[in-house]
């Protein structure tokens, strides 16, 4: 498996005003085979037959199918609930994972997709994100019971979905640190490398020892803050605002 790095893949205070309403993510490539037109379709009928106007859903990558997925969104008239970012740095990927209310997932159920291991879960799970996601054999075995899971192309039920657990924040709340607590003690990438090395030192003999990691290596993006996740306080005003509040520092000087 691959895994994210969760001494920095973690979650920062946002750097200025946040998105009214909840926020979905999507992150990652966007080919004909990751099925992010089905996440428009979601949005469609979120947006346009049940009248939720206060969702917001952000899709972080580019791709073969980028220009065709922009023009369905314009046909479905969501440009004001949908935002294409383009290719996303590590900064960007902070900013918006530590600001969305759920991570979606909506790669079909193909003979590929349901053995492939989807970074995007895991990343999701680095950030406190709940998810909900298609039913793929892998991504079961990836998030477990952080995610909700929905038959291949049911439209409906992922809305439905969706809309459970944004009206159900403790739900949320209960998951993201589940989501979290799995993927840095089971997925992390220090786990997983480790695997790696021991299959090389087998065909080649040991390897040399690695250097510790300096500080620099878990540094924030550039001008952002972490979420303090030893601060029990602290994290829950994140797991409970997301990118609706700021460091608490920071609120207590603009108050002052």
């Amino acid at each position: 498996r691959s895994g994210p790095d969760t001494a920095s893949m973690r979650p920062v205070w946002p750097m200025g005003p946040s998105a009214p309403g909840y926020q979905l993510v999507y992150l990652g490539i966007m080919g004909p085979q990751d099925g992010v037109d089905q996440a428009l379709l979601v949005m469609d009928e979120l947006v346009n037959v049940r009248r939720r106007t206060d969702i917001h859903l952000s899709l972080l990558g580019f791709g073969d199918c980028l220009d065709e997925l922009r023009a369905q969104s314009a046909a479905l008239g969501l440009e004001g609930h949908v935002t294409f970012t383009g290719r996303a740095d590590r900064t960007m990927v902070a900013d918006y994972l530590s600001a969305a209310d759920l991570g979606v997932c909506p790669d079909l159920k193909t003979p590929l997709n349901d053995v492939s291991t989807m970074n995007k879960v895991m990343e999701y799970m680095a950030y406190y994100l709940p998810l909900v996601s298609f039913d793929l054999h892998e991504s079961r075995l990836t998030a477990g019971d952080t995610a909700v899971f929905l038959e291949s192309g049911d439209i409906r039920g992922f809305a439905d979905a969706v809309c459970t657990l944004l009206d159900d924040e403790p739900r949320r709340v209960r998951m993201g640190r589940a989501a979290r607590a799995r993927v840095s003690t089971q997925l992390d990438w220090s786990l997983e490398s480790a695997r790696y090395v021991r299959v090389f030192e087998e065909l080649l003999g040991p390897a040399p020892r690695p250097t510790a990691r300096g500080e620099a290596d878990c540094a924030p993006p550039a001008g952002r803050q972490y979420v303090d996740l030893e601060d029990p306080a602290e994290l829950r005003t994140f797991l409970t605002s997301r990118g609706r509040a700021r460091h608490p520092e920071v609120e207590e000087a603009t108050h002052a």
